[in-house]
């Protein structure tokens, strides 16, 4: 995770903002759109030239219209060390993709494909209309700067508190609650039967290179105002918005400013959400349920 907060810091140093968000599960990472709101790409295809996967994130460039999208399976196959636990899985082994959602904006996905076992964090409250993160459904309505603002496909950018979300382009400015006080990436909660599953939640049935959604992004809260508590890996149990991890302690998580934190399961939720939400002006300092 140290290594995850050195690339996005590296990132940070060279644009001005964290890696963009990204349009959608629909969506693969463009190597000819930028690295601004015009990637559809989401958090983890835009930190991979700050982290030495220069190459994959170039997979593409230069081609267009159907040769273009073919090739997007070629990238799509390619799993990560830097985003895969070795208590879970091993990136050197693409998991079966099964293909269920056939409704994809600007590839054809390989047969095999590699998944990540971190999440950036989308804040402290689940989107009450999670299906906004299909995005939009071409380029064309994407790039439409009428749209930007008041189009549908992009609710959820308006009301996520968090570093990473739908379309987010946060700078260090916008994290008022301080860097080393603010969840920038956490482990995701999976359910270990599924590790390498072909047939899997929601939360994990996707790739590393996609726009945001729980397959890339978590939250600390349910849109009822509910919070979502860091689980323990546990069999036979699904949940696809949560943070979790395989360790008996308790949850990682990267902060804004690199350091990293294990954060006990019976936290207090009060405290853990605040800690997601970069803008609450409340930032706690030495809270209880956080393990040393």
């Amino acid at each position: 995770m140290r290594h995850i907060g050195r690339a996005i810091q590296l990132h940070d140093d060279s644009l001005q903002h964290f890696p963009h968000g990204g349009w959608g599960f629909l969506w693969l990472g463009d190597p000819d759109r930028g690295k601004g709101r015009e990637q559809p790409g989401g958090w983890t295809y835009n930190l991979l030239p700050y982290a030495g996967y220069e190459k994959i994130h170039d997979i593409g460039s230069g081609l267009n219209g159907e040769e273009k999208i073919k090739v997007g399976g070629e990238m799509t196959a390619h799993g990560v060390p830097l985003f895969e636990c070795p208590g879970r899985r091993n990136a050197a082994e693409p998991i079966a993709y099964n293909h269920r959602t056939q409704r994809y904006r600007n590839y054809y996905p390989s047969d095999f494909v590699g998944k990540g076992d971190y999440a950036g964090c989308a804040g402290d409250h689940y989107p009450e209309d999670a299906e906004a993160n299909w995005g939009p459904r071409t380029y064309e309505i994407a790039d439409a700067e009428e749209n930007w603002e008041t189009a549908p496909f992009w609710i959820i950018r308006a009301t996520q508190t968090g570093v990473f979300y739908q379309a987010s382009l946060t700078r260090s400015k916008d994290v008022v609650d301080g860097l080393g006080k603010t969840f920038f990436v956490g482990e995701k909660y999976l359910d270990p039967l599924r590790y390498r599953a072909m047939v899997t939640t929601f939360g994990d049935n996707q790739h590393l290179y996609i726009g945001a959604d729980s397959d890339t992004v978590r939250w600390t809260g349910h849109f009822r105002g509910h919070p979502l508590l860091p689980i323990a890996d546990r069999e036979g149990f699904q949940h696809d918005e949560s943070f979790g991890s395989n360790h008996p302690a308790g949850c990682n998580f990267l902060l804004g400013d690199g350091s990293v934190e294990t954060v006990a399961y019976d936290v207090d939720p009060v405290v853990f959400m605040m800690r997601s939400n970069r803008k609450d002006s409340s930032a706690a300092a030495e809270e209880p349920g956080y393990v040393d």
